[in-house]
């Protein structure tokens, strides 16, 4: 019997392989922001993710991106009618389905570009847009050092142009929210020169959909802190409902050494833009990622601690929850296209850390009740399992499974 939140781990850290793929209704595999095959680019149509449980209700399942690794112990094929079978290598085996692909890929929009180039169905719930796959911090050398975005996007090319309009995102949100049940925008973008700029072209796009998309989705924006803080502001007050700066890295000196664009614009400055943000848009809808496997990873000892890495974790966790900021943690992982290139995580390091984070999560109460996962759903995030870790604690209400 397997346990979906140590599976879903399991899988994300090992990859998948992939057998016969037979075609179907699945949503196939896209790359809008991050490469996630290890670099191992598939010569076959493969799904997006993985349906590996199923919740009483679908914001409760258990999804998982598919990270194509040839070398993987876990082999995913088709066995008809759309069903899949994970097996693993000792013979185990696991019936799986995909998340079936929305109506709104099969669509173009105005310009003729496909829609689901601008637009990506992610999990079971939730759309996602790159407004732009530049980060100005490439140009002088000061990207985050885990950072794979241009990479991808110069390996992949999933939209012509690094930068999609202002309309051409409008027009793209609009029409996926209209052919779909989806209940969540995510906005996540490389930085233009000034992140006042990036700000106000997200307040672009809101304003746009405030008069073009249904009501009802939840709109979160990925971004880097503005300069200026009445953007934070000026954010909320146009329908964004939720916000993500970024910190990657709680400690000071690892933060300065492997994310020096945002070490430039300053970590107490960052935590303060958050601080402000809970005074926006109020708590439970402040958020901040950081990247689990590499906290305490140097070039001189690329040999992680794990036992350090969960401290340092925890200690973050506890750092941001008691300034009303929910941490999320990525799991690392590398193409080959960032400067630190592969960590070998530890699959019990990993699992004692969620774990402990879900209950400190939970004990602040900073998540709504009405909130399956730490953010979104369960069934929204398929390359990260913190509300996975929330959800094995706090399982879906009996209301729902009477």
């Amino acid at each position: 019997m397997f346990n979906p939140f140590e599976l879903k781990a399991r899988l994300l850290i090992e990859g998948i392989s992939l057998g016969r793929m037979d075609a179907g209704p699945w949503k196939e595999r896209t790359e809008h922001l991050y490469q996630h095959d290890g670099g191992n680019g598939a010569v076959v149509n493969y799904p997006q993710e993985l349906v590996l449980s199923q919740g009483p209700g679908p914001e409760w399942d258990t999804v998982v991106n598919i990270r194509h690794n040839p070398a993987s112990p876990w082999r995913v094929g088709s066995t008809g009618q759309g069903r899949f079978a994970l097996t693993h290598a000792d013979g185990s085996s696991l019936d799986v389905s995909a998340v079936d692909r929305p109506e709104f890929y099969k669509r173009t929009l105005s310009t003729g570009a496909a829609t689901s180039s601008v637009v990506q169905h992610l999990g079971r719930d939730a759309l996602g847009v790159i407004p732009n796959n530049h980060c100005s911090y490439f140009a002088a050398g000061d990207q985050c050092r885990f950072c794979e975005i241009e990479g991808t996007y110069k390996d992949r090319v999933a939209y012509p142009k690094m930068r999609k309009s202002v309309d051409v995102i409008v027009e793209g949100i609009s029409l996926a929210a209209a052919l779909s049940d989806a209940r969540h925008l995510i906005l996540t973008a490389g930085n233009l020169r000034k992140n006042d700029s990036t700000a106000s072209i997200y307040c672009d796009i809101l304003e746009g959909l405030n008069d073009q998309c249904r009501p009802g989705l939840y709109r979160y924006g990925s971004i880097m802190a503005p300069e200026t803080f009445a953007w934070i502001h000026r954010l909320a007050a146009c329908g964004l409902n939720g916000v993500g700066f970024n910190l990657e890295f709680h400690d000071p000196e690892q933060f300065a050494r492997l994310a020096p664009g945002k070490n430039a614009y300053g970590r107490e400055k960052l935590l303060a833009a958050l601080e402000e943000s809970v005074c926006a848009f109020g708590a439970g809808n402040v958020f901040s990622n950081m990247v689990f496997g590499i906290q305490t990873w140097t070039s001189q000892y690329p040999a992680v601690d794990f036992s350090h890495e969960v401290d340092c974790s925890l200690r973050a966790t506890d750092d941001l929850l008691e300034r009303g900021i929910i941490p999320l943690f990525t799991l690392y992982h590398s193409s080959g296209k960032n400067q630190i290139g592969p960590v070998a995580l530890d699959l019990e390091a990993v699992l004692e850390f969620h774990r402990e984070y879900a209950r400190r999560v939970h004990a602040s109460k900073l998540v709504p009740a009405d909130r399956s996962g730490v953010l979104f759903n369960v069934a929204t995030i398929a390359n990260h399992i913190c509300s996975d870790a929330l959800a094995e604690l706090r399982p879906a209400p009996s209301a729902l499974t009477s």
